[in-house]
């Protein structure tokens, strides 16, 4: 099932008029284990939070921030390689090795 589709049906199901939606994502840009509360604001380039907001029609809800920390950059050329979407569930075999990620 489509994320949005699944995003929607819970809302849906679960969220009443009146009361208060919380988000728990990922954040790239905190260190790993890093966790910050956030009320409302931009999507800071999280494709998640982006739908939510427009699925909403609205940025005021309260996210929980958890940092995943940023990958190691490797050099390739002159430049660094940019840091690439792997989407959702997709992660590597490194994974279980970086402190503080449980998967499962």
């Amino acid at each position: 099932m489509p994320v949005d589709r699944a995003w929607h049906l819970l809302v849906r199901r679960y969220l009443h008029q009146g009361e208060s939606l919380i988000v728990v994502h990922d954040d790239i840009d905190l260190p790993v284990g890093k966790i910050k509360l956030k009320r409302q604001g931009g999507d800071a380039g999280h494709l998640g939070i982006r739908s939510i907001i427009a699925w909403l029609g609205s940025d005021v809800f309260v996210r929980i921030r958890m940092g995943i920390g940023k990958p190691p950059r490797k050099r390739r050329g002159r430049g660094l390689r940019p840091v690439t979407l792997s989407g959702a569930g997709r992660g590597g075999p490194s994974d279980d090795d970086r402190p503080g990620c449980h998967l499962g």
